[in-house]
């Protein structure tokens, strides 16, 4: 039986439904990211041609590389980061809280750093041979011992003068209270007497992502990945949505010998700013 045209409606989309044209705002977005990252890696590979591969001026000119892409992709994918605080110049250790695989783009478009990474992103195509250019310090968490090798490297990157992120959290929260950070990986800083500053990281979504209900948008659901979304699925849904707010705020850095008592202060520092926003973000 044909229904006559005039009775057909269009009916709202659910909130946290996905709609096409989110899929195609999230298809076009990582093409961009594909095509820009391309671009920027040109850098550090021409460096090392010229250089003969020499690791220093490498990982140099790939973290500047990798800070170049973030403040780019940031705008592209929609994230608007606001920044409170200032980046410390020269070796300093950044502690920020962990919500997402996100994190690394926003802190990176904030800071060139050498970042610790959990081991498998070593692995992961395309992502692993770029990430080995910026001089990401891999950590096998399983194994309580290898903190100390991570620890000791990422220690060698201070004593060159970089900048390194740490995620003290060991694994991503979902942005409602920062977990407890873990102190070994303090222990370069606190043998050198070099600054670690907390990072608090905030997330929020605009005022029209919002939604009532258990599948409606949220900060949990789009950015930190808490529920059992597959990976690619996710970056889909993430990518898709218009906009997200982020609030970055750096600490006054602090300096300690004593590791414990240390990475107390700096998750009391980063708590006092990293609670996620769960009230619509300002204007549109």
């Amino acid at each position: 039986m044909q229904i006559p045209s005039a009775r057909l409606q269009t009916l709202p989309q659910p909130p946290g439904s996905v709609t096409p044209r989110d899929r195609f705002r999230a298809w076009a977005r990582l093409g961009w990211a594909v095509v820009l990252t391309g671009i920027f890696a040109l850098r550090p590979i021409l460096t090392a041609v010229v250089t003969l591969g020499r690791r220093e001026a490498v990982v140099r000119s790939g973290t500047r590389a990798f800070h170049g892409l973030a403040r780019v992709l940031c705008p592209v994918f929609g994230l608007r980061v606001t920044l409170t605080g200032s980046v410390p110049a020269g070796p300093v250790l950044l502690c920020p809280n962990h919500l997402s695989y996100i994190d690394v783009l926003v802190l990176a478009s904030v800071a060139d750093a050498v970042f610790v990474s959990r081991g498998d992103v070593a692995r992961w195509p395309g992502i692993g041979p770029l990430s080995r250019l910026g001089g990401t310090v891999y950590i096998d968490r399983s194994r309580k011992r290898d903190a100390a090798r991570a620890g000791s490297e990422a220690g060698d990157w201070l004593d060159r003068g970089f900048r390194v992120v740490v995620f003290l959290e060991g694994r991503a929260g979902t942005g409602e209270t920062v977990l407890p950070f873990r102190s070994s990986l303090l222990e370069p800083a606190c043998v050198r007497g070099l600054r670690c500053a907390a990072v608090s990281l905030a997330y929020s979504l605009p005022s029209e992502t919002l939604g009532d209900g258990p599948d409606a948008p949220s900060v949990a659901r789009e950015v930190a990945w808490a529920d059992e979304t597959p990976f690619g699925a996710h970056v889909l849904r993430l990518l898709g949505l218009k906009r997200i707010d982020v609030r970055v705020t750096i600490h006054p850095p602090r300096v300690g010998g004593d590791r414990k008592v240390l990475a107390a202060a700096l998750e009391r520092d980063c708590r006092s700013a990293a609670s996620t926003l769960s009230d619509p973000s300002p204007g549109r």
